[in-house]
């Protein structure tokens, strides 16, 4: 009987300090279009958009992956003064690897849990996965499965170090994890990068949302309810729609989402 009382105990203590470090780490995004200054393109946001346009041309990408080891986190944090640098970087570094990786060997789609969590890119100090790009650095520490409302606790220093100052929801149409359902890859450059996003926005919303003005709803990717405390919850959500003309400014709908289809699709990019 003492054994269990001391179990239970336990149990109870860890839920008790578990709960009170999501309460903590609560935080809700929010959609502010045009909200930070372009930045200029420097030698890695050069290099990430070459890292695309090797990969469209079916170039072997492998000996421009393998320079980023010469270099450590700091080194390359240095380098990514400013928000639009470093979500240039990391998004066309992101998009580029899906690519590179899943050419080479197609089967690691099977297992895409397993997949996104490998460690794929390698700096001097560090080796990152796919899941440390998207939710560490460009959604600045976010936890994976929080949908978008807790921060992680204990991320890394080098991760702090990396990570974007403010999220931006727009990645979410940026980013292609190598799925039918994908948006689209282009290449992103620091100093457009407000016109890139918002066209790139523009048109994927525009092909995955439907308004049924008799039934008062909007069907869309479940992308936003994956992370919609990026996107400042439902509220939020709506601003975003009216933002790209989805809906008008007088229409406040019911959210539906469609299924999303995680059928292999590599190789879908759009022209600058």
């Amino acid at each position: 009987m003492r054994y269990k009382r001391i179990v239970f105990s336990f149990i109870y203590t860890f839920f008790i300090i578990a709960l009170a470090m999501l309460v903590i780490t609560y935080e809700e995004g929010n959609f502010q279009p045009a909200d930070y200054n372009n930045g200029e393109p420097n030698q890695w946001t050069d290099w990430s958009a070459e890292l695309i346009i090797g990969q469209q041309s079916n170039s072997n990408i492998a000996e421009q992956l393998e320079m980023l080891q010469e270099f450590s986190a700091i080194e390359l944090s240095n380098s990514l003064k400013n928000d639009a640098q470093k979500k240039a970087f990391w998004i066309n570094t992101y998009n580029a690897l899906v690519q590179y990786n899943l050419t080479k060997d197609a089967t690691l789609f099977k297992n895409k849990s397993t997949f996104y969590r490998m460690p794929l890119l390698s700096l001097k100090d560090k080796q990152l996965s796919l899941d440390d790009i998207e939710h560490g650095i460009l959604r600045k520490s976010q936890i994976k499965y929080g949908m978008g409302y807790f921060t992680h606790p204990f991320a890394s220093d080098i991760e702090q170090i990396l990570r974007i100052e403010q999220r931006d929801p727009r990645i979410h149409f940026a980013l292609n994890c190598g799925a039918r359902n994908c948006p689209p890859i282009r290449v992103y450059h620091p100093d457009q990068l407000e016109d890139e996003l918002e066209e790139n926005s523009a048109a994927f919303l525009e092909k995955v949302s439907l308004f049924d003005p008799v039934k008062n709803s909007l069907n869309t990717t479940p992308l936003f309810r994956w992370f919609k405390g990026d996107f400042g919850g439902e509220v939020g959500m709506l601003k975003l729609f009216k933002h790209f003309k989805v809906l008008k400014e007088d229409q406040n709908p019911n959210i539906a989402y469609n299924e999303y289809d995680w059928t292999l699709s590599l190789h879908h990019y759009v022209e600058d």
